[in-house]
């Protein structure tokens, strides 16, 4: 059975062709052989716009080059099993290892993967987002393909990563680079002819993540199927956001358990739609005026309270309280979830909060727009008036009279909850001990985002606004 949802500008969504059966699937490396060099009698693969997600059920050949281990920074998948047979079987629960694997895509810059399983047959009991290290000196990091190369700067780009939600029988998650993504740094595989980064390499494809499933008790003579799923029944679905505009094809996995694998076969691609075109945008902030509409923002203000989409705390800034924000509500549908997260794609959101949602406000990470309407901040501490006064701390006063903890009866600056003139670990504890606590009965003095007056729960945005100024000192005399 294939099925097909129509792809928005960059963001690929979905060609499933669903493998119902465990059986040997071996994929064909997709794209033009050339002769490299006039007489070299040599041969490149170039990159392809057919992108692939699949689960490889064995994950043995499955590679990465340590440059601190005098290696290359190169990934290698050795060919993807849909299907792995254990003969004579394990009747007892045990783990099963699973590697998410991307191939035939240009220019990835982010995905999210759903998946479905028979909880009485298995269950994802963990997500390694990035299964291997660059143990350098020169560019140390934890890596999987989506931040396998090097950035203009010459690190690899750090992962906003999205964890499992507990959920019967179904689960979702993903993964995208921090920060604005070039070509540059997006990664190709096979590589584009010639590479358009020569610090990496990923011939075959590359890992997303590397998963833990745990198989349940009694289990022999079953075949186990995992379903890579295409948004049914569960919605969203798995998506990639890359620089093409191919549709991704799904391929499923199955356990064999005291069984051999049997085959079917793959049934051939649908057509790839046309984009939908976009409409104006009338404050120029890189949203159009109907996408505004639906998340509810200001589409003639550029800046200011409820108006640029990814500022969804209306601090002029991008960080990791917006971050926070979104991920509360990511695999939900609208309304479940509110719509003015629903940012992407355009131009009209797709109700729901998913990856491509979490890809566009990363892309901003870090970014400032120019405010054309300002929440009022007397004392320029980077809080609101209005802020500081739903959590009791002086709106006229940037930093406490003396650096002495806890010896004021009115804080000055919101992150400093002891009143030491730091926002450091011993805020960030008392702030954490209270997480996914009510206000009441949490201390409303730790609702301290979004702006521009709390949720009146203290949750991962509180932690992180706190969070954003770690180390720092109260900005006044």
């Amino acid at each position: 059975m294939s099925k097909l949802l129509i792809p928005w500008s960059h963001d690929s969504r979905i060609l499933k062709t669903s493998v119902r059966l465990a059986f040997s699937l071996c994929l064909l490396i997709v794209g033009a052989l050339v002769t490299a060099m006039l007489g070299s009698g040599s041969f490149t693969a170039e990159a392809t716009d057919a992108p692939k997600m699949s689960l490889d059920m064995d994950i043995s050949g499955n590679t990465y080059s340590d440059p601190g281990l005098l290696g290359d920074n190169s990934m290698d998948v050795r060919q993807v099993d849909s299907c792995t047979s254990h003969i004579p079987g394990n009747p007892a629960p045990h783990p099963h290892i699973v590697d998410l694997v991307i191939q035939d895509v240009e220019d990835l810059t982010a995905f999210q993967a759903r998946l479905n399983y028979n909880e009485a047959q298995v269950r994802l009991a963990a997500v390694n987002f990035v299964p291997f290290a660059d143990t350098s000196v020169e560019h140390p990091a934890a890596i999987s393909f989506l931040n396998l190369p090097l950035d203009e700067t010459g690190q690899h780009k750090t992962l906003l990563t999205i964890p499992p939600t507990p959920q019967t029988g179904t689960a979702i998650f993903g993964a995208v680079p921090l920060g604005q993504i070039s070509n540059y740094a997006a990664p190709d595989t096979p590589p584009k002819n010639p590479p358009d980064n020569p610090t990496y390499s990923a011939p075959r494809g590359g890992l997303l993540a590397r998963l833990t499933f745990q198989v349940q008790a009694q289990q022999v003579g079953q075949l186990i199927e995992i379903d890579l799923d295409d948004a049914v029944p569960n919605a969203p679905g798995s998506a990639i956001n890359h620089g093409g505009s191919g549709s991704l094809a799904l391929f499923d996995g199955t356990i064999a358990e005291g069984l051999p694998c049997p085959g079917v076969p793959t049934p051939p691609p649908l057509p790839i739609p046309t984009a939908p075109p976009l409409g104006p945008d009338t404050d120029g902030d890189g949203f159009s005026d109907t996408l505004e509409a639906h998340a509810g923002t200001n589409p003639v203000v550029a800046c200011g309270t409820v108006s640029w989409p990814p500022d969804f705390d209306d601090s002029a800034r991008v960080d990791d309280t917006d971050l926070a924000l979104i991920k509360r509500y990511f695999g939900k549908m609208v309304p479940l979830a509110p719509a003015r997260y629903d940012i992407a794609p355009e131009p009209v959101g797709d109700n729901f909060v998913d990856i491509f949602d979490i890809s566009k406000v990363a892309g901003y990470y870090g970014s400032q727009c120019t405010p054309t309407l300002t929440i009022p901040d007397s004392d320029h501490d980077g809080f609101s008036d209005s802020l500081e006064i739903h959590v009791g701390t002086d709106p006229l006063h940037a930093c406490p009279t003396t650096a002495s903890p806890d010896d004021e009866p009115i804080d000055a600056w919101p992150p400093d909850v002891n009143d030491d003139t730091f926002a450091d670990i011993f805020d960030i504890s008392r702030v954490s001990a209270y997480s996914g606590q009510s206000v009441p009965p949490a201390p409303m003095r730790y609702d301290v985002a979004p702006e521009p007056a709390g949720d009146n729960v203290i949750d991962e945005a509180d932690i992180s606004r706190i969070n954003a100024f770690f180390g720092q000192r109260c900005p006044g005399p």
